[in-house]
Order: structure tokens, then C-alpha cells, then sequence
């Protein structure tokens, strides 16, 4: 009897569908501006807010060192917004410049 149960919990388990991997952030975009004044091309990530509209002002929060953080930010940013913790912001990450 025990086996029974271990087989059918078994098959069971492979005939479950995979869970759902939407994902639920909007990508990021990266951009590179030339400087005049650091005579160098510096890049520079930004992510908007789900369901971003241009004619609404957002705060921005600005990430230094985003090669290291930039996800982490964006990640609490999304749940913090999700439970209502903190308004839809606009992420900018700066990364280091020898990333």
C-alpha cells in the first residue's frame, strides 16, 4: 500500500503543470551618453514603472554603483509599489565606470 502511495504522488507530481514564469517588470532600457566634459562614453540603465504613462511625474530614484544594485533596487522597488509601500518610481542606474 505505502509503494501504491509513493508511485501515485510520484506521477502525480510530473503530470503538474511548471509554474508560471511571466514576468511581471517591464525591461530595462540601457543608454549611453557621450560626455563633454569626462571626454568618454558613460552608459546608464533606466527602468519605467508598469503601466508608465508620460504625462504623469514620477520620483526618480538613482542607483550609483548599479552593476552591483541596480537589481536588487529594482526588485524592492517593484514589491515595496506592489503593497502600496512606495509610489511607481523611475529606476536610474549609473554603473561604475570600469564595469
Amino acid at each position: 500500500m505505502p509503494l501504491l502511495v509513493v508511485l501515485l504522488l510520484c506521477l502525480g507530481a510530473t503530470a503538474l503543470p511548471a509554474q508560471d514564469t511571466t514576468f511581471c517588470h517591464s525591461p530595462t532600457q540601457q543608454h549611453t551618453i557621450v560626455s563633454q566634459h569626462l571626454h568618454e562614453t558613460r552608459s546608464y540603465w533606466v527602468h519605467l514603472p508598469l503601466g508608465y504613462q508620460d504625462s504623469l511625474s514620477y520620483p526618480v530614484i538613482y542607483v550609483l554603483d548599479a552593476e552591483w544594485r541596480f537589481e536588487f533596487i529594482r526588485h524592492l522597488v517593484f514589491d515595496w509599489g506592489a503593497n502600496r509601500l512606495l509610489p511607481a518610481s523611475i529606476i536610474v542606474g549609473i554603473p561604475h565606470i570600469d564595469w
